[in-house]
């Protein structure tokens, strides 16, 4: 079932990106303006309930990544420790 749902979104974006290729330039700024505004949209909510743009999503996912890579997280072993300080 995922691999015919991950074919169709792929058939999707294949034939968006043949309607893009033929519109001409009055086309392609209404594409980009409702770009733009779906970039603003509220796309999720951090842990203390603040709306997140996509923008800002994008930028705390990388931020997790960075942080992870870096070595700046916690085990579960030692979370679950630290909780039972709590």
């Amino acid at each position: 079932m995922l691999k015919i749902l991950s074919m169709d979104i792929a058939s999707k974006k294949l034939e968006l990106i043949e309607w893009v290729l033929h519109q001409d330039e009055a086309g392609l700024n209404a594409i980009l303006n409702l770009k733009k505004d779906l970039e603003k949209e509220v796309v999720a909510y951090d842990a203390n309930g603040n709306a997140l743009t996509l923008e800002q999503y994008k930028l705390k996912a990388d931020r997790g990544l960075l942080d992870f890579n870096e070595g700046r997280f916690m085990s579960e072993d030692d979370l679950l420790k630290e909780m039972k300080n709590w």
